[in-house]
């Protein structure tokens, strides 16, 4: 992925991560990211790369003291384009007693049209 923006640099990035649970049980974080490419078809190659498990941008939730152990190794995510703009999400449990429905629902929920 470092390689691919080293050729093809983008021209607007955005990371965010969200807690979601109750009351710290349950907690699941979803890491999110949005980059903006320079024209369609960089975008469509960006989405292949990050479709087919070849990376993704790197998560802002591993560069907090709280969460830089979590590794989001299962590619429980969903991505998308929209013009010139590609987007992830990808969710990972922090506790084990983390539903596969909860998962499934965060994902469901961040589809985006």
């Amino acid at each position: 992925m470092h390689e691919y923006f080293r050729s093809n640099p983008c021209k607007y990035l955005a990371r965010a991560y969200m807690q979601i649970g109750e009351g710290g049980q349950n907690l699941a974080l979803a890491a999110l990211s949005w980059v903006e490419m320079p024209n369609v078809d960089l975008a469509s190659n960006l989405n292949h790369l990050v479709d087919v498990d070849v990376g993704n941008i790197i998560e802002l939730s591993r560069e907090t003291k709280k969460f830089e152990k979590i590794i989001y190794d299962e590619r429980t995510f969903i991505s998308g384009i929209k013009g010139t703009f590609v987007w992830s999400v990808e969710v990972k449990p922090v506790f084990q007693t983390v539903s596969d429905s909860l998962i499934n629902q965060i994902i469901t929920d961040t589809r985006q049209s």
